[in-house]
């Protein structure tokens, strides 16, 4: 219940509703989806309405039985408006022997771009589509990290060299990209056809595998069904420590396929954009020291000094600013501010300069304060030579 102490949030709290804005809305998160379609062939409106009914932004699909070189008509049908899809047939598949295939439904402000290692990777037990993603919005890349997503879809079988073999490779795939995993941006999701002895467990060899890599599997409930039994094949794989993946569920395909749909959503951990510092500074390396040493001889510095510290730091500043930008004028120069954390203890020394400065001349050794100032500011060759001309 949203509760208000006065008329002014009352108004406030109106406003935010009718805009539709949360008043404390939480971190930015895509809804995901993964299905085995067994072909999308000819269901195209029935995976489109998948999508659209369940608001998803990315949808991972197995066994697409798509061929390389179908037409756009068949490759786009399961593709809602809005959307881009990215195929991954199977490569010896045809029109007469369709199978297998894995594809990416996802939203135009969704990028999806092949991974970098996915052209080094010969699997042989398993299909696997690796690619990068990132949300963008409008025309312009998110201020968002990108993740790692591969799409897996293995044959069944249950030959023990098979079942070797796609350990054996699963756990290559992890060891590559194991940056990801440690840094939780990584996702593997697909249909494994590995059933355990139950219909909602996976198989320990699987499990064993996952756990070496510091990643678990998130469904816990079996995803396909048939008239004989029930048995989890289809899998969503994240790090085991990853508080970014929420409401995992498995949903019915409604006759889609015999598997069901699986559903989460991922937080999308953004950054503020990086700000634009702007430099103003004076090029030394042009500075005249014999002309520069002769003004300083002739400014007031010297002719009319300041008889309190305030109006004395106030008149060096003045004069010696002066006096630079005539013989080397201020130039402006704009830089990405640093990622990195602001110096506080540079910022506390710099104070403390300021006060040991100001207590000295204080006790009268404006001598000495001047001597302090010289040592203690960033135009250090400049106000080396007005020290030598002061003292």
């Amino acid at each position: 219940m949203l509760r208000c102490d006065s008329r002014s949030s009352l108004l406030k709290a109106a406003l935010l509703i009718i805009a539709g804005v949360e008043p404390n809305p939480g971190p930015a998160a895509i809804t995901m989806g993964l299905l085995n379609a067994r072909s999308t062939v000819n269901k195209g409106p029935l995976i489109q309405d998948i999508i659209t009914s369940n608001h998803l932004d990315v949808l991972a699909v197995t066994e697409t039985w798509i061929v390389g070189d179908d037409p756009d008509a068949v490759k786009l049908d399961a593709v809602p408006a809005g959307y881009d899809v990215c195929h991954l047939p199977r490569p010896t598949a045809t029109s007469r022997s369709r199978g297998g295939g894995v594809c990416i439904i996802h939203r135009n402000n969704v990028v999806v771009k092949r991974h970098p290692l996915h052209q080094r990777f010969h699997w042989q037990s398993f299909e696997c589509q690796l690619v990068s993603v990132k949300m963008m919005r409008g025309a312009v890349a998110a201020a968002s990290e990108t993740f790692s997503l591969a799409v897996i879809y293995r044959p069944p079988s249950s030959t023990t060299a098979s079942l070797t073999a796609f350990y054996d490779e699963l756990s290559e795939l992890f060891t590559r990209l194991g940056p990801d995993i440690d840094a939780d941006r990584f996702i593997a999701c697909g249909d494994v056809n590995c059933p355990g002895d139950g219909q909602d467990v996976n198989p320990a060899e699987l499990l064993s595998v996952l756990d070496t890599h510091g990643l678990r599997q998130l469904v816990t409930t079996a995803t396909r069904r048939t008239p004989t039994g029930s048995s989890l094949l289809d899998v969503v794989i994240a790090s085991c420590t990853t508080r970014r993946l929420h409401q995992v569920t498995v949903s019915p395909s409604y006759d889609v396929s015999d598997h069901d749909l699986i559903t989460w959503l991922l937080s999308v951990k953004s950054r503020p954009p990086r700000q634009v510092l702007t430099y103003r500074f004076h090029n030394l390396k042009q500075l005249d020291m014999q002309q520069f040493n002769d003004d300083i001889r002739q400014s007031e510095v010297f002719q009319k000094p300041a008889s309190t510290a305030d109006e004395f730091a106030d008149q060096l500043d003045t004069v010696v600013v002066n006096i630079l930008d005539k013989h080397c004028p201020l130039q402006v120069r704009q830089e990405m501010a640093p990622s990195r954390p602001v110096n506080r203890c540079g910022c506390l020394r710099a104070l403390k300069k300021l006060r040991d400065f100001d207590d000295v001349w204080s006790e009268g050794g404006n001598q000495r304060a001047i001597r302090l100032i010289t040592l203690n500011t960033a135009e250090h060759v400049v106000l080396q030579t007005t020290k030598s001309l002061l003292l």
